[in-house]
């Protein structure tokens, strides 16, 4: 996949959201604007520094999770993208941009839909923007539009995904596959559009690409540009990709199911190897840091120096010996 303009294997992590601020990380929660926003340039430094010395050259962060950053009018509809979130977010872009490192920027989360229909401050009610046409058309033109306009051509962006583990909502009955499927359509032709040549996915839980039959009915013939799947087991098995499938398939998360230090490595150790043997586009492991004390942490502190848990040594060999991240 194309890395800062080339054709490059990714090696990433996932960072998901800053400083164990899901929601209110880099811009404001506009359910709840009281919770403020966390976002610190110093602090963001210091993580990218830190993913640097793991030798990764893609990083995977969130934007609107949970709908932070969104800007709503009086009838529902997404407006705009907050000014405060566009201004942290064009520092994380030179920050990145200053280290030669790559965003992986992930717009929403599967939980969304529990934000729909809630109220906000201003009373109105939140549409549902992947079943509502008009809603779904407010928030392309007026968030993914923006985003992707305003970062057009520039290096720091290795790829966007629509939608993190876009099958969960249709799973729980959240909305129906066809509503999704037209949503991540619309989200890809939208990106395209205004930025030609940007990668674009939607990524998932359903290893749907081993199917050939079922593959054109989940997520294929969306114009999306490869596909993201996400896995975690102790011990990983990782399928061959498919030599029908027609777009590269990147491990877009993994890890354990038991989130000890040994079962991270040894799972992560594997999940690369797999990767790079059986003709993937890459992987990124979940997660550079979490919140204080979380398991799923890889960096013991946030932003150290190179005061990882075992898995961020053998990512760093990986990228060295391996990759030439």
């Amino acid at each position: 996949l194309k890395v800062r303009g080339q054709v490059k294997y990714v090696h990433g992590i996932n960072v998901g959201w800053f400083f164990g601020r899901y929601s209110t990380d880099i811009g404001f929660n506009p359910l709840h604007p009281d919770w403020g926003c966390g976002y610190n340039q110093s602090q963001v430094n210091a993580w990218l520094d830190d993913i640097k010395r793991m030798r990764c050259n893609v990083v995977r962060v969130w934007l609107f999770e949970d709908l932070e950053g969104l800007n709503f009018d009086s009838s529902g509809y997404v407006s705009g993208v907050q000014p405060t979130f566009l201004t942290n977010l064009d520092g994380l872009v030179s920050a990145t941009n200053a280290r030669s490192l790559s965003l992986y920027l992930t717009f929403l989360n599967h939980t969304l839909s529990s934000q729909f229909g809630q109220r906000l401050p201003n009373g109105a009610t939140i549409k549902n923007f992947v079943t509502d046409a008009t809603a779904r058309q407010r928030f392309l033109d007026n968030a993914i539009g923006t985003i992707a306009t305003r970062y057009k051509n520039n290096l720091a962006i290795f790829a966007y995904d629509l939608i993190n583990e876009s099958n969960i909502g249709s799973n729980n009955g959240s909305y129906d596959w066809t509503s999704m499927r037209t949503f991540g359509k619309a989200g890809a032709d939208k990106i395209h559009a205004v930025a030609p040549g940007t990668q674009v996915t939607m990524s998932t839980q359903w290893y749907a690409f081993g199917d050939q039959t079922n593959h054109p009915y989940w997520y294929g013939g969306l114009n999306l540009d490869f596909y993201d799947y996400h896995e975690y087991s102790n011990n990983p098995n990782l399928p061959w990709k498919q030599s029908w499938l027609d777009k590269p398939l990147l491990l877009g998360e993994y890890g354990p199911t038991t989130w000890t230090e040994a079962t991270m490595n040894s799972a992560g150790d594997k999940y690369i190897q797999q990767a790079r043997d059986r003709r993937w586009a890459g992987s990124l492991a979940w997660m550079y840091w979490n919140s204080s004390g979380n398991q799923e942490n890889i960096a013991w502190t946030a932003g150290g120096n190179q005061s990882w848990k075992n898995l961020g040594w053998t990512i760093q060999w990986y990228g060295a010996n391996q990759f030439g991240t």
